[in-house]
């Protein structure tokens, strides 16, 4: 596949994440794409840190699970910008939290990948 068209995909797929993130990243891609890669498995935040390579520090890494959660209402986010995530508390320590995919967020970053994959044009 040509440069070109990879180009394009990934302009398309990101317009895409521009309706629900006006400041959407590569970076806070890596972050969803990573969770959505594992579903239906979830992950803790220091193993999505580990998993990511690290290309956010943690505390960006957390704020950005926090910005796609549905439980975060003090963010400046339109509405169809929240309820991706949620979070669980982990019954084996309670100081950690499981990061988890929402139908919403499933949806969304299905059609994220097939835009990507050029199997579906972005709506």
């Amino acid at each position: 596949m040509s440069n070109i068209i990879q180009m394009s995909r990934l302009k398309s797929a990101f317009q895409y994440m521009e309706r629900f993130d006006k400041n959407i990243t590569l970076s806070k891609m890596l972050v969803l794409l990573e969770i959505f890669n594992h579903y239906p498995e979830v992950l803790t935040g220091r193993e999505l840190y580990r998993k990511t390579g690290s290309v956010l520090t943690y505390q960006a890494m957390s704020k950005t699970i926090n910005r796609f959660c549905s439980s975060e209402p003090t963010l400046k986010l339109s509405e169809e910008g929240r309820g991706f995530l949620y979070l669980t508390e982990n019954p084996e320590d309670k100081r950690e939290k499981f990061v988890n995919m929402t139908d919403k967020g499933l949806d969304v970053l299905s059609k994220f990948e097939d835009i990507l994959n050029g199997t579906k044009r972005s709506d």
